[in-house]
């Protein structure tokens, strides 16, 4: 089962759907760590990486910072509780990620990583006589890569389907 799917909302109890996630690495060291009724805290952390690191959240593709004004208003301010049981947020969304990444959604993310440090480098130059050539090309290259993308993601949504018999429920398709 994918996380996504599973998601019904911030109250749903994510360790009754994904118990293998309470006895392994990390995320074993957050709900041995939750003291909080029901394991309610650690539950709504898990749930909010899961909205902001699952390739098929309508999330995914916002900056972190975005992901954050968002989920800490609809479900918990998951770096507060984080930081009170001592556990290092970004380690535990790494940790989860690789968790859950199968081998196409691994690629999308590594690229995508790519992808954006290329965008963000011609960006930043100005478009002047000296530049325009390599940020015309950028451009087209950039294009490129994108639809490479796409086309990782529509074979990451036929890998769902064959496994899960359903597809993917979130946006970023």
């Amino acid at each position: 089962m994918k996380y996504l799917d599973a998601y019904a909302g911030p109250e749903a109890d994510f360790w009754e759907l994904f118990p293998v996630q309470k006895t392994i690495g990390l995320t074993k060291a957050l709900y041995k760590a939750d003291r909080s009724k029901g394991k309610n805290k650690s539950s709504k952390v898990m749930w909010w990486i899961v909205l902001a690191k699952d390739v098929d959240s309508d999330l995914y593709s916002f900056s972190y910072e975005e992901q954050k004004e968002t989920l800490d208003i609809d479900i918990i301010d998951a770096e507060a509780v984080c930081e009170d049981l001592k556990i290092d947020m970004e380690a535990l969304m790494e940790f989860f990620v690789k968790c859950a990444d199968t081998v196409i959604t691994g690629s999308i993310r590594r690229i995508e990583a790519k992808y954006n440090e290329k965008v963000d480098y011609f960006m930043a130059l100005d478009y002047d006589k000296a530049n325009a050539k390599f940020i015309d090309s950028s451009i087209i290259s950039a294009d490129v890569i994108a639809s490479q993308i796409q086309n990782m993601r529509a074979k990451y949504i036929a890998e769902q389907d064959t496994l899960y018999g359903g597809g993917t429920t979130g946006g970023n398709e």
